[in-house]
């Protein structure tokens, strides 16, 4: 849980922890351990309301294939491409004496098309690189696996065994400020450049072959 004090904000931020990822299809193998997508619930203390859920998504091939869903109180859905800048080192490992330029696509919502079981928003995983995409319908019983999750507290020491401990696949997120656009800010360690290569090299082939096309296979609710 991370606090905005002075606009009196509060962001319950989730990352989602894989052991491991198997992304296999023909020659192209991009399987590996230790993989992480991220959700965020937003509220306004001072009203008492959520305002935004922000889910880890798809996104455009020249942005690596990463995207964001803001679920909001927009009145119509569209999407932008955001240009942004990671925090610098101290705040986020990877950032260099003043932060990291990236880009994405933000693709906002309204809330009213997403689906909520009680009071928690559904999320359903949508392939095997575990990207996320919110509900916006309903499903057939038959495709409601719901994933079996354990919750733990995102501290300095969690933080510094991804970061630092994981050995190649490491932790890409700068969470130092989820109350900024584009809220979910990626950018992969300097010395993971192949992985960035192959990672849009897979996301273009993919475009063309459509092998990312069977339907959602699981359920994850927060």
């Amino acid at each position: 849980m991370i606090i905005d004090t002075e606009k009196k904000k509060l962001c319950v931020l989730y990352e989602v922890y894989w052991s491991r990822q198997d992304c296999t299809w023909r020659k192209l193998n991009k399987d590996h351990n230790h993989d992480y997508e991220q959700l965020q619930i937003h509220f306004d203390t001072a009203a008492g309301v959520m305002e935004k859920v922000i889910v880890s998504s798809t996104g455009p091939v020249e942005n690596g294939g990463h995207g964001v869903e803001v679920f909001s109180k927009t009145r119509e859905a569209k999407s932008r491409r955001v240009e942004y800048v990671t925090s610098p080192q101290g705040q986020f490992p990877w950032g260099g004496s003043r932060g990291r330029r990236n880009a994405t696509e933000i693709r906002e919502i309204p809330v009213e098309l997403l689906a909520f079981e009680g009071n928690r928003p559904v999320v359903l995983v949508v392939n095997c690189y575990h990207v996320f995409t919110g509900l916006k319908g309903t499903l057939r019983l038959e495709e409601k696996v719901k994933l079996k999750t354990r919750l733990r507290k995102l501290d300095q020491r969690l933080l510094e065994k991804w970061y630092y401990q994981h050995f190649r696949e490491r932790f890409g997120h700068d969470v130092s400020n989820p109350f900024r656009e584009p809220y979910i800010m990626h950018y992969p360690p300097s010395e993971d450049g192949l992985s960035r290569l192959a990672y849009s090299l897979l996301y273009a082939y993919a475009s063309v072959k459509r092998f990312f096309s069977y339907p959602f296979r699981i359920l994850c609710t927060r």
